[in-house]
């Protein structure tokens, strides 16, 4: 066989000696010269072989006949078992098929034990079992030759596959309506499982997993269902239903003041805000359900479009759902209240519009001269400065932004700066307002170290300063003098004071230009109020400064409602300590509460007296939640942010990097601080007008709770960066407030505020308090209180009342 040897012999006879030559098919083996020969061992190409020997003495030879040798191979496997994979309970088949020479004999091992009775070229198995899984079968394969063993298969057995079944179901999820919920199931049976979630029975496209997230919600999902179906290759089974509960408001304050404890209840103290934001591409419909509220509590809903674009439709207060009484929230629009302001106010904003056209083209025309000089433009010639006049010396002065009339000026006083710029202050020759008095008010108040021109420098840079344009004046080894030309213009004159940029280029290149830094100020009505133009003064030098910084320096073209809105916070943060009054607080806010809002920051048709307000009252809100630094950054920072986009992105760019959510968002608390009167005191963080220290200034606080406020004017559309509002009182025997159908327009954000306690309209002694507060005169208010208890007695005045109104206030 195969692997063995063979042995031939031969026997022969003759005369001594004989030699022996053995041969493999006829071919001579070497060494083979023995009687007998011994082959090596032998493999199946030696089968058939004939061996012969050729015997030979002296006389001769002679050759045998040929003898063959057959050879029996050993088996093989030309195919081994193969593995296999069944389910517990089935049975598993292997096979082997085996060569060599016939008959075989087969035996099957399991884990290398023999198998009883598994003596064929294939085995099956007993029904399998999951001990089974893994388990190694093999087969030898013998035959009279010898024996040869197969490759090992190896048997994967599987539980027998189970339905899915849920473990876990998903649960109920609230949210606030421009967040997210997320459902989760946990299921078992046999893998794989596939998820297939629905939405009130419709399935959701691509929500495949154990786990949905709902795209941002509105309140048309309130109330949804979210059900999910776990399948398998037995079957499915579907979960429970998962509620969705979309509350239209959101808790939107915090600290001690806040009253608002969840999205639908009130605490029944303090100040209540919620919040809902329409970010959505079309109106949405809202309904307000608030717990927890009580007779005399004061409702507001203010509508802010913070969007620089016009809302597709307005907004409504809704429907009152209340049980009775009704609390009857006044409905959208109303009347329009015109705000009584003096006349010197009101001129000066009417007139101002001319000059911020004068200025944009002013700033238009360096821009255009900082590509390339209008070739009918002369060379203009760089010299320094004229030396600063002595006091007493002449100079005529062209007041062209209105009349284009020279005057004869004299002046009056020089003070330095600690810049190392001086301010000179001219008067007019024919001028009869500006007494010594008011002129000695006005330089103490701007002159020298620590006060408002040094104070508005150091916030936001000089006047002026190094540049490459060849068109306007230049500091040179001395610097360019502010000059402040006071003139007595005629009666019927409207303007009140102005900067104007052209100013700042060479005559040469304007024949309007008194090549100066200069800003004019008429003293008509100048008595009636000096720290009104105390402001006013710093108002103008943040224009002055704004065309250096801004347009010279950064090359910005800044969006009017920001220039005047950042020069109403330099007033906000300075006036007061140089005055001790603050043009923001006596005229801007109550005048915009006046205007009953519905008023555009960024959209005005005239720059009235209502804009002004409105820029006012956000200049100084955003001074008390950032400090001076967003006042400081709106002219230093943002700059490529405002060179290549809107002065709208770059306040919101300001914002959210001092840590605010957006201009929109500041907007919309604005909104709700002042059309629901905020107290001033005591109230929740990120409302209000409180009184803050910002990098050594102290901005005091604001009261609005004793101001009047307006009706919102008639609206036939929500125009871009606009308030409306609606308010209330609750009437007794109201628990809830509930209102439907509140239509919120796209892009817009709703306040829900309210719920302090209200002073009582009967009792005139509570708003002459009031009125009191809010000029900070807190001990005259307290002894009032005192006082006028003492006057009205219990039958006026219960102590409830007393102490309702104390705690509302923030005083106790």
């Amino acid at each position: 066989m195969a692997g063995e040897t063979a042995t031939f012999s031969v026997s022969a006879s003759g005369s001594s000696p004989l030699s022996y030559q053995w041969m493999k098919n006829d071919t001579n083996i070497v060494s083979a010269t023995e009687a007998s020969y011994i082959t090596p061992m032998t493999a199946a190409p030696d089968n058939g072989s004939r061996f012969s020997v050729i015997v030979s003495n002296m006389v001769g030879s002679v050759v045998s006949t040929s003898a063959v040798l057959t050879v029996s191979p050993n088996p093989s496997i030309e195919a081994h078992p193969q593995n296999a994979s069944v389910v517990a309970g089935n049975v598993a088949t292997f096979s082997v098929v085996a060569k060599g020479s016939h008959p075989f004999t087969y035996q099957w091992k399991k884990n290398s034990t023999p198998i009883s009775g598994a003596t064929s070229p294939s085995y099956t198995t007993p029904a399998t079992t999951v001990a089974d899984n893994a388990s190694s079968f093999t087969v030898t394969v013998s035959n009279a030759v010898g024996n040869v063993t197969s490759n090992s298969a190896t048997l994967s057995v599987s539980a027998a596959p189970v339905a899915p079944s849920i473990t876990t179901q998903p649960s109920n999820a609230s949210v606030t309506a421009g967040s997210t919920a997320t459902f989760s199931v946990v299921a078992s049976g046999s893998a794989p499982l596939t998820y297939q979630w629905k939405k009130n029975s419709t399935p959701i496209s691509g929500a495949t997993s154990p786990s949905y997230t709902t795209p941002a919600t509105t309140v048309a999902d309130n109330a949804s269902s979210f059900t999910v179906t776990v399948s398998n290759a037995v079957g499915n089974v579907t979960s429970n239903a998962a509620v969705l509960t979309v509350n239209a408001l959101s808790v939107a304050c915090s600290g001690i003041g806040c009253g608002a404890t969840s999205p639908s209840s009130y605490s029944g103290s303090g100040i209540g805000v919620w919040r809902y934001h329409n970010n959505t591409s079309s109106a949405t419909t809202v309904n307000l359900a608030i717990s927890g509220v009580s007779a005399g509590k004061q409702v507001t809903l203010a509508f802010t479009n913070g969007s620089e674009d016009t809302a597709a439709s307005l907004p409504s207060s809704g429907t009152d759902a209340s049980t009775s009484p009704k609390i009857n929230l006044a409905a959208l629009p109303r009347n329009t209240v015109v705000p009584p302001l003096p006349n010197y106010v009101q001129n000066h904003e009417d007139a101002h519009r001319r000059i911020l056209e004068l200025n944009q083209e002013a700033v238009r025309l360096l821009k255009t001269a900082r590509v390339t000089i209008n070739d009918t433009f002369p060379s203009p010639s760089m010299k320094d400065p004229a030396a600063t006049p002595a006091v007493g010396a002449t100079r005529s002065w062209l007041e062209s932004g209105f009349a284009n009339q020279s005057y004869i000026t004299t002046n009056q006083a020089v003070c330095a700066l600690p810049s190392g710029r001086n301010v000179v202050f001219w008067k007019s020759n024919s001028d009869t307002q500006l007494t010594q008095g008011i002129l000695n008010t006005l330089t103490s108040a701007v002159c020298g170290a620590g006060k408002g021109f040094d104070k508005l420098v150091g916030l936001i840079g000089d006047v002026w300063g190094n540049h490459g344009n060849s068109l306007l004046i230049t500091d040179g080894t001395a610097k360019q003098d502010i000059n402040i030309v006071f003139l007595e213009t005629p009666v019927n004159t409207t303007w009140g004071g102005y900067f104007w940029g052209l100013n700042n280029y060479l005559s040469s290149v304007s024949s309007k230009s008194n090549q100066a830094l200069v800003f004019f100020v008429n003293t008509n009505n100048i008595s009636k109020d000096v720290n009104w133009y105390v402001s006013t003064l710093i108002h103008e030098a943040k224009h002055m400064i704004g065309f250096y910084q801004d347009s010279v320096v950064r090359n910005k073209v800044v969006d009017t409602w920001y220039e005047e809105t950042s020069a109403m916070m330099s007033e906000d943060i300075l006036a007061h300590s140089l005055t001790g009054s603050n043009k923001i607080a006596q005229n801007r806010i109550p005048t915009y509460l006046y205007s009953g809002g519905n008023i555009s920051l960024n959209n005005w048709p005239q720059l009235s007296g209502n804009h002004y307000a409105m820029g006012g009252a956000l200049g100084a809100f955003l001074n008390r939640r950032y400090g001076t630094s967003l006042f400081s950054n709106s002219v230093l920072g943002c700059v490529s942010g405002l060179a290549r986009t809107s002065s709208y992105a770059c306040l919101n760019e300001l914002i959210v990097a001092a840590g605010g959510m957006g201009i929109a968002d500041e907007l919309a608390r604005l909104g709700g601080t002042l059309f629901s009167l905020a107290p001033g005191l005591s109230l929740p963080a990120g409302y209000g007008y409180p009184s803050v220290t910002s990098n050594g200034y102290t901005l005091t606080a604001i009261d609005l709770s004793g101001l009047q406020i307006g009706t919102t004017p008639s609206l036939s559309s929500f125009t871009s960066m606009t308030q409306v509002f609606a308010r209330e009182t609750i009437g007794q025997g109201v628990t809830q407030l509930k209102r439907n159908n509140v239509v919120v327009p796209a892009n817009t954000a709703l306040r829900f505020l309210g719920f302090c306690c209200v002073v009582h309209s009967a009792s005139s002694w509570q708003h002459a308090a009031l009125r009191l507060l809010r000029h900070q005169y807190l001990d005259k208010f307290k002894k009032m209180l005192l006082t006028l208890w003492i006057k009205a007695g219990p039958k006026h005045l219960k102590p409830y009342h007393l102490k309702d109104d104390w705690s509302c206030l923030g005083l106790s």
